[in-house]
Order: C-alpha cells, then structure tokens, then sequence
C-alpha cells in the first residue's frame, strides 16, 4: 500500500447477521495498532463502515514506511455490549519515483544545443525531497568526442551539443534515471526522449498532451499514463522559423491519422486519437511530419497507456439477498478482487441494464457495494 494513494478498507455484513424487520443502528469504529508499537492515529472518519484515509491523513498520522499496521474494525448495535470484530495487516510501502523528461524529440538541426529538463520529477510521498539525476545516452558511443561531457546547467538537467554526436541521421535516445536519496531508499524512475540529428535546417516542433484547464485557468498537468478509454489530444507547437510548415499525422507504423491541413488551408497543428484506434496495451506513438520546402522534419511524442482494472479470480460480483418478501425485495450487490495494475485508487459504478440500454443507479466513488431495489414498472 503506497501513502499517497491513499487507503480504503471497506467491511460488509453478512446479512444472516442482522435481524430480519429490525431497525436498529450499527455502529463501527475502527483502530490501528503497529508492530513495533509506535502511535497509530485515525481521524473521526474512523466511525464509519468503511475507513477512507487520504494521503493527507495518512501524513497527518505519521504512518511509518515498510511497516506493520494492523487495522481492526468494531462493530455492533446500538445499545448492545455485544460487537463483531475483523482486522486486516497493511503496509505502507515507498511509492515509486515519477521521472519526467522536457527536451527535443524527432527531428533536430546536427548543429545546435539542446537541453534536456528533468526538474519536473518528484516523489509522491514527498514532493519537495532532493532527487538525483543522473543523464545517458544511447547507442554507444554517442560522441565523436570521447572525452565530451556535455553542460550541467543544474542536477536536473543536461545541455547537448548536437555537433558533438557521433553521426547524423542516426537516432539517439537520452535518458534521465531518477533516483532517491534517503539512506535505504533503492528507488529509480526512468523517462527518456530520442532525437536524429539532421543536416541543414529541418523543421522543428514539439508535441505534447492537451488534457485540459486547472483551476486557475491554466494548462492543467496529465497524467504520466493515458486512460484509453477517452480520446487523446495532442498539439504540435511548430518553433518560430517554421510556422509556415505543412503537417501531416502519423502513427508509428507509419500510417496517416489526419490530414496535414484543415479546412483554411493552415497547418494543422492539432490531433485527436479516438480510443478506437489504440492499441490494445503499451503505448500510442505519433509522429507529426513538417514538410517545408526542399527539406521536411518530424516531432514526435510517446503516451503511455493506462491499463484497465482486472479482476483475475472470480467472483468479481456477487450478491447477497436482504427480503424476500415483494414488493421490498431488495439485494446488495458487491465488487470483490478487484485490483490495477497501475496502483490506481478504483472507483466503483453500479447500474442495471435493460433491453439493451444502461442506466446508471450509483455514480462512481469508493463503495464497492450498492443496494438495489426491485420497482414496478
């Protein structure tokens, strides 16, 4: 369990447990105790039948790293001495490093310095901790020039002369390997960016994602990994030199995905990928084609996709009956072993479908349980 995702336990009833007709209250109060006996605080939210803890909170507690908490829910009724318990063991492990890499990618002038920027790299369990950067670049050898270091302008980045590769038209790929720097931390993250450097003066741009607006009402960050389920936008910021550039999309095979020019008869710049034309895991590699004059370059950018929840053993869903007494025949239905691949925090949308059309009962959120009700028509 990684403290900035946060942490969610959920309980359920056995429904034979409770009596039928009755209305009485249930009352639930978690504890935490850990195994080396250091304090273990939880908020108020610890009275409810599911205990959701936010990074915040968990910081708040002063949760310890790669050890044992035991979490022990409490239940019973209302005026009565007797409860239920269960507990389960979680740990909180490191979150992994987020490595990010600012720079060329495709095509580049064989004669100009380039900078490479991995200041955006961070730890999600601290954000503000030093990292340490550490700059490659393959194949081997890169330089014609054994000896050639390149500039460290500061830790997080690297400034390249491209004069200095050791051929043109040739692609080679920097890599920043991020890494922590408390005692005990092994952690690395790795992002990296590949430019060809050519002869003359190709046209040059850089591709990046559109995901939006933040609060503030500027570009809003994207995720490190695509959700393929929604579309993908991507803008081509074309540099100055080569505004007058025509542009076609293309996808790593190679295959057109847009027409370079829209209906003014400007370049288009932009691109929209519809989940239709993802692949079906790995990545979504596109590739904008500048064409000038004698002379044509490319930009190119790597999306990783997010992979789907997967539930590898069933039951997946299952349902316990409340009444059986129509018309107040109702039913809870539960998500179980449901995880992701990607450590992402799951939400769960319970619906019902009918003759072929889905209708949403419960929006998506936390529970992974909803209780449906049987209605007339």
């Amino acid at each position: 369990m990684q403290p900035s995702r946060g942490l969610k336990l959920q309980s359920k009833l056995q429904v034979s447990s409770v009596c039928k007709g009755g209305a009485k209250q249930v009352n639930y109060l978690w504890t935490c105790a850990s195994a080396d006996g250091s304090t273990c605080t939880l908020p108020d939210a610890a009275a409810n039948q599911q205990l959701l803890l936010g990074a915040s909170d968990l910081a708040a507690a002063s949760f310890k790293l790669e050890t044992d908490y035991t979490f022990t829910l409490t239940a019973g009724f209302t005026g009565s001495a007797v409860t239920s318990t269960a507990s389960t063991v979680v740990r909180f492990a490191r979150s992994p490093l987020r490595a990010a890499l600012a720079g060329p990618s495709g095509d580049v002038p064989a004669t100009k310095n380039f900078t490479f920027d991995a200041s955006k790299s961070s730890d999600p369990d601290n954000p503000t901790t030093s990292l340490k950067y550490d700059f490659s670049c393959s194949p081997q050898p890169c330089f014609s020039d054994v000896t050639y270091t390149g500039v460290r302008p500061k830790q997080s980045s690297w400034m390249v002369d491209a004069s200095q590769l050791s051929a043109i038209n040739q692609p080679y790929t920097f890599t920043v390997t991020v890494s922590g720097t408390a005692a005990g931390d092994t952690r690395q993250a790795t992002a990296s960016l590949t430019i060809t450097p050519r002869p003359g003066n190709p046209p040059t741009g850089t591709i990046t994602r559109f995901c939006g607006y933040d609060a503030t009402g500027n570009l809003a960050a994207c995720l490190a990994k695509h959700n393929p389920t929604q579309d993908l936008l991507a803008i081509l910021r074309l540099d100055p030199d080569f505004r007058s550039a025509s542009v076609q999309w293309v996808n790593a095979g190679g295959q057109q995905l847009q027409e370079g020019v829209n209906a003014q008869g400007t370049p288009s710049t932009t691109l929209t990928v519809h989940p239709t034309a993802f692949p079906t895991a790995g990545a979504v590699i596109l590739q904008a084609v500048m064409r000038m004059p004698g002379v044509n370059g490319t930009a190119s950018i790597n999306v990783p996709l997010n992979n789907p929840p997967n539930c590898p053993q069933a039951p997946c869903f299952f349902t316990d009956i409340n009444s059986t007494v129509f018309p107040a025949y109702t039913f809870v239905g539960a998500a179980s072993g449901w995880s992701d691949a990607d450590g992402d925090v799951l939400t769960y949308e319970f619906g019902q479908m009918s003759n072929g059309d889905y209708r949403a009962l419960q929006p998506a959120g936390p529970s992974t349980t909803y209780t449906f009700r049987v209605r007339l028509a």
